[in-house]
C-alpha cells in the first residue's frame, strides 16, 4: 500500500513510501518502462510521511508512535534514528533545503495538545 510519495532533489526519480514489508522504492518517472528500485534497509517497516535532502538523506515516519528514521539513499544505508521525546504522534515531517535540519510536527487531536520539534542532523552511521 502506497503511503507517501517524494521527488529526489536534481533528479527524475520519484521515491515511494510503502507500509509494511515494501518500504521505500525508487522509480525513474522520466523513463516509465524502468524498473522500480527497492531500498532494501527500509523493508520491513511503513513510511507514512517523508522527506528528502539535497544530499539524499530521506528521513521517514512510519508508526505514529515509532522512531523517526534515516536512510542515505546514496549507499541504501539505514542511519541512526532519531528518538522523540513525546508520547504524542508525530505526523508531519520536513528536511531544510540544506539537510542539516528536520521538522517534526503532531499531536493529540482529542486533547487539543501538539508539538513541533526542530533536530539537527548529522552524517554519523
Amino acid at each position: 500500500q502506497l503511503m507517501s510519495v517524494a521527488f529526489l532533489p536534481g533528479d527524475q526519480r520519484v521515491l515511494c513510501g510503502a507500509s509494511e514489508k515494501e518500504g521505500l522504492c525508487k522509480w525513474e518517472w522520466s523513463q516509465p518502462d524502468s524498473a522500480v528500485e527497492r531500498l532494501e534497509a527500509s523493508s520491513g517497516r511503513s513510511h507514512r510521511s517523508m522527506a528528502v535532502s539535497q544530499q539524499g538523506i530521506v528521513v521517514t515516519n512510519g508508526e505514529w508512535d515509532g522512531p523517526i528514521e534515516r536512510y542515505d539513499l546514496n549507499d541504501g544505508t539505514r542511519l541512526p534514528v532519531f528518538k522523540r521525546p513525546t508520547s504524542l504522534s508525530a505526523n508531519a515531517l520536513t528536511a531544510s533545503p540544506d539537510g542539516r535540519h528536520i521538522a517534526t510536527g503532531g499531536g493529540n487531536a482529542q486533547d487539543g495538545r501538539g508539538f513541533l520539534h526542530l533536530w539537527k542532523v548529522t552524517r554519523q552511521k
